[in-house]
């Protein structure tokens, strides 16, 4: 059996989903799921499957490394120099060019295929960001660092952020900035100015875990408490996605687009699939409908429904 935990996914060029579940593994190949274990008694954290060499990296608790094509695991922290061992949890993998970034929050290992390099700061880290192929890393004191190479460089100068990042949207010559705390904000190296105040103040006290920009440009954000918020920037529109519309819980921690568009929800007690495409919506609780639903049909005085009820 699979853990309740499941947080981040991936997926390859035969369609198949990987999703990193606390206990193992899983994979979907449309029909029916398979578990594996890395057999080190790790949580598994993050995910990114390599294409070019056909490999499943994952980052796991004071562990990383990858699957390669016919599942067997490879342990490339093992490798690292014991002085280097010193981290937890590997909360982000990324695939930039020819290397592989396992992101902690004591540092960055960089893999390039042959040998592992650790990017480091003094002030620890927080979480970490891959923007159009670039990766972006914000201090335990707030400053924001793009890596070039196994180098550091600010952003924003260094003058911390006023929060903790929970992801990053590039928008025009600038990113949108999410933090945990619901704010939002559009920087620049040389402007900053808050942005979309409704969606912001509806995130506030939901503890924001993850944004995603989705193929249509809609934002798939994830909360802590408040289930799934879907963002259309262009209409400044929003849609909740909860419990009550059918979510096993409230506590989203990732959510992915697989390459039907469909949007997956990894959740701190199972996982979500959401056809967000679909022209059908969930109505009840909002307008006190009650009973099974059987036929719509709407009028220019509004909309009949007919229920079991």
């Amino acid at each position: 059996k699979a853990g309740i935990q499941n947080i981040d996914f991936a997926q390859n060029r035969n369609m198949g989903l990987f999703v990193a579940n606390n206990l193992c593994v899983l994979s979907f190949n449309g029909r029916e799921w398979d578990r594996y274990n890395l057999n080190n008694g790790k949580k598994n954290r993050s995910l990114a499957f390599d294409t070019n060499s056909n490999r499943l990296y994952v980052g796991a608790q004071g562990a990383f490394g990858y699957f390669g094509a016919h599942w067997e695991y490879v342990p490339l922290s093992e490798s690292v120099p014991e002085s280097d061992r010193n981290f937890d949890e590997v909360w982000d993998v990324f695939l930039v060019g020819q290397n592989v970034y396992f992101c902690t929050f004591q540092g960055i290992y960089v893999y390039d295929g042959q040998s592992i390099e650790r990017i480091n700061h003094e002030d620890g880290l927080e979480r970490c960001f891959m923007i159009n192929g670039k990766v972006f890393a914000q201090t335990q004191k707030g400053v924001l660092f793009e890596i070039n190479g196994l180098e550091l460089s600010p952003v924003f100068g260094l003058r911390p952020l006023p929060g903790v990042l929970a992801g990053m949207v590039a928008r025009n010559q600038g990113h949108l900035l999410f933090y945990n705390a619901g704010q939002i904000e559009y920087r620049t190296p040389i402007e900053t100015a808050p942005s979309s105040p409704a969606l912001s103040r509806a995130l506030q006290g939901t503890y924001v875990n993850h944004v995603l920009e989705l193929s249509d440009r809609r934002l798939a954000i994830s909360t802590q408490t408040s289930g799934l918020f879907l963002f259309t920037p262009q209409t400044n529109s929003m849609e909740q996605i909860t419990v009550n519309a059918g979510l096993a819980t409230n506590a989203c921690l990732r959510s992915f687009q697989d390459y039907r568009g469909n949007l997956w929800v990894g959740m701190q007690n199972g996982i979500a699939l959401i056809h967000i495409n679909s022209p059908m919506r969930l109505i009840g609780k909002a307008i006190n409908l009650q009973g099974s639903g059987y036929e719509g049909f709407e009028t220019t005085e509004g909309t009949y429904f007919t229920t079991s009820s």
